[in-house]
């Protein structure tokens, strides 16, 4: 992993604050700043799970940058995705884990109480579906994928990779003409994960 550089923890909430994304959840789960992720840009270190569980982790640049994201160099991702817990006391025990693309959408929605789990990409391996599967599984069976603007068709694909492996899963868009979850206002996340 990336060795942390705490003393950006401001620039890193200034940033998640901005976009309406919790600083506290993110710092729940282990996610934290660095400027030694493939280059020297401040970056938020968003760390991954997998079944072989090997250190995985992707980096967002924290202002704008060549190279938006960053990940291991000659590192096989294998079936690694990105898992975002919400706080304890805002957990939606009943609610359904949240499937997206990007790590700051699974941000948004366990913003909200919601598990989030991203993909990592619009186009995910089927070893990320059964991996997701099998922790959703696990934890109640439901899942609600939330389609990017331009990629409701892999939504609809994840969707029924989830749903052959048992899981009940439904496809939803942003609302507003947001690019994802994360570029919406909290009213259109809380609006487009309250129809589970």
């Amino acid at each position: 992993m990336p060795p942390p550089a705490h003393h950006l923890d401001k620039i890193m909430d200034g940033y998640l604050c901005r976009r309406s994304l919790s600083f506290k959840t993110a710092l729940h789960n282990r996610w934290y700043p660095s400027i030694d992720a493939g280059d020297t840009v401040p970056r938020v270190i968003i760390p991954a799970t997998n079944t072989a569980g090997f250190p995985y982790w992707q980096a967002r640049a924290l202002q704008p940058a060549e190279v938006r994201y960053q990940s291991p160099h000659g590192v096989s991702r294998l079936d690694s995705h990105v898992l975002v817990f919400p706080l304890p006391h805002r957990q939606k025990i009943d609610g359904p884990a949240v499937i997206v693309e990007g790590p700051m959408d699974a941000l948004a929605a366990a913003t909200l109480g919601y598990t989030g789990i991203a993909t990592m990409g619009a186009l995910p391996s089927e070893s990320v579906v059964a991996a997701i599967a099998k922790r959703i599984k696990s934890a109640g069976s439901r899942a609600l994928v939330v389609a990017d603007a331009d990629a409701t068709n892999p939504a609809v694909k994840i969707a029924s990779g989830l749903s052959v492996r048992g899981v009940v899963a439904r496809v939803v868009q942003v609302p507003g003409g947001n690019k994802d979850l994360a570029d919406a206002l909290p009213s259109q996340r809380e609006e487009c994960l309250a129809r589970n």
